[in-house]
Parts: structure tokens; sequence; C-alpha cells
């Protein structure tokens, strides 16, 4: 491609090849022949390594059973172990509770923790947007947050909270994907987190999953829906 040629290192090799032939004339310029040409080596571009982290945000207030938080695990464990298969080493993993505050805990607590207390949903996700903005430069990670709960939250209000945060985090903050998964046999008879997001749905991005199960044969249900 002519782009590649190298033309000075080029016009050089013509220029010596016509001498030593003997068809020199320096009065014309050399005719470049095939064999002449000398193409510019390929630059080496070193792109960072894609590096992707995941934040597991799981409610824990008293209206989340044992058999709901053991949803919850079990589908985290599964979404973990999809994630590894794509990033392998280079996953992180960020653990979240809250009822109505919010904090980071390690992985083994996450898996061991209580219920207890009241729930405000976007408490976790304050937490997430501060922490993402500290560490998670969108240019160098690739972003995914999972939300669990029962959709129980301290008020409607709070749910209209909760869809201007999760605006915030996938149009200005570049979260690749915001998962949220609710547990909840109560359907239709009050205004859940989930409820509230199907009515907004029309300004929420494409990035924006969510999924409503009852119990735990519908785990394979949210990873599908979420994660494929």
């Amino acid at each position: 491609h002519k782009t590649l040629v190298h033309f000075k290192k080029t016009y050089l090799q013509a220029l010596k090849r016509t001498i030593i032939e003997g068809t020199y004339n320096p009065e014309t310029p050399p005719q470049i022949n095939e064999q002449d040409l000398i193409y510019k080596a390929p630059k080496k571009i070193e792109l960072p390594d894609t590096k992707a982290v995941i934040f597991y945000m799981m409610d824990v207030s008293g209206s989340i059973a044992h058999d709901i938080k053991e949803i919850i695990q079990t589908t985290c464990f599964w979404i973990d172990a999809f994630l590894q298969k794509t990033y392998k080493d280079k996953l992180e993993t960020r653990y979240i509770i809250h009822d109505t505050q919010a904090k980071e805990i390690e992985r083994e607590k996450f898996y061991r923790i209580t219920t207890n207390g009241g729930t405000q949903i976007s408490s976790a996700l304050n937490l997430v947007r501060k922490i993402i903005k500290k560490e998670y430069n969108p240019k160098e990670w690739n972003v995914y947050l999972a939300l669990f709960g029962d959709g129980e939250n301290i008020s409607i209000d709070d749910n209209g909270v909760c869809i201007s945060a999760i605006r915030d985090l996938t149009a200005r903050l570049n979260v690749n994907q915001f998962s949220y998964c609710e547990i909840n046999d109560r359907r239709n008879k009050y205004d859940t987190l989930f409820t509230t997001m199907q009515k907004y749905k029309s300004i929420l991005l494409p990035n924006v999953r969510s999924i409503q199960i009852q119990d735990k044969d519908q785990i394979i249900d949210v990873i599908n829906e979420l994660f494929h």
C-alpha cells in the first residue's frame, strides 16, 4: 500500500540501483521499480489491558428472608463464574450491602451476612457511584453493577432517586451494564423498584436490565436475561 512506502529510503535505493546499472542520469529522477520499494515498519502500539470490575449490591434489611438471601448469593456466584470466563484474572469484585445505609464488605462476609433493619436502596447506588468516580476510570475499566433485593424501599420517592442514580451511572459514568434482580412473590401489590424501573424504561439506557423472579428455580432466567 502506498501509505506504507518509505519514500526517502525507496528513492535512495532506486538511486543506488541506477548507479550500479549505469543508467543514472543526474538531470532526471530515477525510475522506481518494484524491487526498490522499502516499506515502513509497523508501529507497535501498546494498548491498555481490558480490566473489569463488578459490584454486587445486596439488600440486607429485615424483609430479606433466608430463602431470598440464598437466591441472591447463588445468583452472584454464577454471574461471577460467567464473567471470570471472559476476564479471567483481570476481574475485580466488590461487595456492597445496605439497609438504610450502605457499606462495603469482604466477599466472605457477603456470603454469611445476617439481615436486619429498614431499606434505602439509593444508599447502595450512591456509595458505588463514589467508588467508581475515585477508583475506576472508564477508559481503563469495564464496570458492571448487579443490584439484588426484594423491591421494598423506604419510600416511593427513594425509588425516584434510584432512577436518577441509575441514569447517572450509565450515562455519565459510562458503566457498561446495570442489572437489577428483584425477588418478590407479591407482584403488583405495591410500587417496588422493579415496577418503577418499568414505568421509566423509556428514559433508561439499553444497558440497564431488570428482572423480577419469585423463587430459586428461576436463577437460570436471571443469568440469561441479564448477561446474555
